[in-house]
């Protein structure tokens, strides 16, 4: 499996978790069409005539590294640039999920509370190394942010151990 696959999978299981998550709590969810997940929406959650858009997303780093990755843009050989989803925020609501052996780790924030992250020099870039990626010719760039500063970001944030998923 290519690492962008992988990659595919990977956020797949955080979307399908954080579902779980708002099924047991009492909210009804749907999918976005292709098009309205291309411009930053995972998940729909409905209750009553509330509605909430949620981007969702879905790691194993924090644990080693301490940071969350924040995917500013992407550089191709010819000169191009695009916006990376840091940039893209369009849901109600943006949710980390990190991956510890023991359980799950989840933050969740409104995106204006992290934009300031966005072209920040005081947080390092670094580029996105895999096959795929460099193959395209794509690099793509990541503010790293400590995770403990998400938080402080954060609407909320909780851990559930992985018995409950």
């Amino acid at each position: 499996m290519s690492s962008f696959q992988e990659d595919l999978e990977i956020g797949k299981y955080g979307e399908a978790l954080f579902e779980t998550i708002l099924n047991r709590t009492g909210w009804g969810t749907k999918h976005p069409t292709t098009e309205q997940d291309k411009s930053g929406v995972d998940l729909y959650s409905i209750k009553g005539d509330v509605e909430k858009t949620w981007q969702v997303k879905f790691g194993k780093t924090c644990q080693r590294t301490g940071n969350i990755a924040i995917e500013e843009e992407h550089t191709y050989p010819n000169g191009g640039t695009a916006k990376g989803w840091g940039q893209k925020l369009n849901a109600d609501f943006l949710v980390f999920i990190e991956q510890y052996p023991e359980h799950h780790w989840f933050s969740v924030c409104k995106p204006a509370r992290i934009t300031h992250y966005i072209r920040n020099d005081a947080y390092p870039l670094i580029p996105t190394s895999d096959f795929i990626r460099q193959r395209e010719g794509k690099t793509t760039w990541n503010r790293l942010i400590r995770r403990t500063e998400i938080e402080e970001d954060s609407e909320t944030h909780f851990s559930l151990q992985h018995s409950w998923d």
